[in-house]
């Protein structure tokens, strides 16, 4: 083998071990989401305390940021204390989820047509009287790449701090007795009056009408039932979503004597 073969040789045999190298101290990932986490301060409410945990994920392949902050309860009881956390991650990993795989799904080569956002946040009126009842609001705002607006959408859930399990609408009331019938007709009136000309009284009957889900976005208040009708529901994007109190007074003949609302019977 001539000299010139053989410092050719050693050269390629140089560049082969660099490449190695190279490839074992700075492999090739693929574009994952970026996922940050943040905890933040503690807040005192009622019989109960809790901390704000925001998560954060960037995809950047797909176009799109999803970011979701929610409580993190601590309670005397410790089951319920681990029932309630483990049922709210639950609930904010399902709407989280639905939206990402809604953004996956969505055509958008380049980002031609923008980026994808969703933000989930949350409220609490903790109950001065109903200590035991947990009421929470998530706001969902959200924009898909290339529609005409965002959007918002409400959902609530009510939680029994007792054991840190969700309370169900039919719960609270006595079985058979129409309360869907009930929480229809004092709605429809009032949303009536309320939006008056500007709403079709056909729409604010379909979307008010008595079926369950109808009626699944409520909050348990001091006040009353405070019912929440989403965009579009009972009403026009541009009018928003609507809420609705209902008085106990309104429904005490039908709650349910072992429910979750049993002391408003007697008011």
């Amino acid at each position: 083998m001539t000299p010139q073969r053989i410092h050719l040789l050693i050269f390629f045999l140089v560049l082969v071990i660099i490449a190695a190298l190279f490839y074992f101290f700075f492999p090739v990932k693929t574009q994952a989401p970026e996922k940050s986490i943040q905890t933040g301060t503690t807040t005192l409410e009622a019989a109960f305390t809790y901390t704000t945990k925001t998560i954060t994920e960037d995809n950047k392949d797909k176009f799109y940021s999803i970011t979701s902050t929610y409580p993190v309860f601590s309670l005397s009881n410790a089951e319920a204390q681990k029932n309630l956390n483990d049922n709210i991650v639950l609930l904010v990993n399902q709407e989280t989820g639905a939206y990402k795989s809604s953004f996956d799904g969505t055509a958008n080569p380049g980002g031609q047509y923008g980026a994808s956002t969703f933000a989930l946040t949350f409220s609490i009126d903790a109950n001065q009287t109903l200590k035991n009842i947990l009421p929470i609001k998530f706001n969902e705002d959200f924009y898909s790449a290339g529609a005409a607006h965002p959007g918002a959408t409400i959902v609530t859930a009510n939680y029994d701090l007792t054991s840190g399990e969700p309370i169900s609408l039919v719960s609270l009331f006595r079985p058979g007795s129409q309360y869907l019938d009930v929480l229809s007709s004092y709605s429809i009136n009032a949303l009536e009056d309320k939006l008056g000309a500007d709403t079709s009284a056909d729409t604010i009957a379909v979307g008010a009408g008595p079926k369950e889900d109808n009626f699944g976005t409520f909050l348990i208040t001091d006040q009353g039932l405070l019912v929440i009708f989403n965009e579009y529901q009972v009403a026009s994007y541009a009018a928003g979503e609507q809420e609705i109190t209902i008085p106990y007074s309104s429904l005490k003949n039908i709650l349910n004597p072992m429910g979750a609302l049993r002391s408003k019977i007697s008011q």
